[in-house]
């Protein structure tokens, strides 16, 4: 992925199990759930510049992990919003991990 935008390919990753994106500039994402079919864990570190994370990615049944580290606000709020429309459906397996916590960041504010 080079620049601010990364529109995942029709294709996809069949096989990828673990995504990690560190220290990218990218600000939209654009991938469906198909695109990633066999995803167990996401890692997002140092992405400061994304707005959001494809909601679709909650509906990748084999999703199990979603983990952030010193992401911007906006990709924080949309990981709760994934995690919070998968347990109203009664999936509970997705756990999300977000570092450092809110209560930490508002004390460096």
């Amino acid at each position: 992925c080079i620049g601010q935008r990364w529109e995942t390919s029709h294709w996809g990753f069949r096989c990828l199990k673990f995504l990690k994106l560190d220290d990218l500039d990218i600000a939209q994402w654009k991938a469906y759930s198909i695109h990633f079919p066999s995803l167990q864990h996401l890692v997002l570190c140092k992405c400061e510049k994304l707005e959001k994370i494809p909601s679709s990615l909650g509906d990748i049944p084999t999703l199990q992990i979603l983990e952030l580290s010193w992401c911007s606000r906006f990709a924080m709020d949309s990981a709760r919003q994934i995690q919070e429309e998968q347990q109203s459906m009664g999936n509970d397996w997705l756990k999300v991990f977000i570092y450092p916590p809110d209560w930490e960041l508002k004390t460096y504010s």
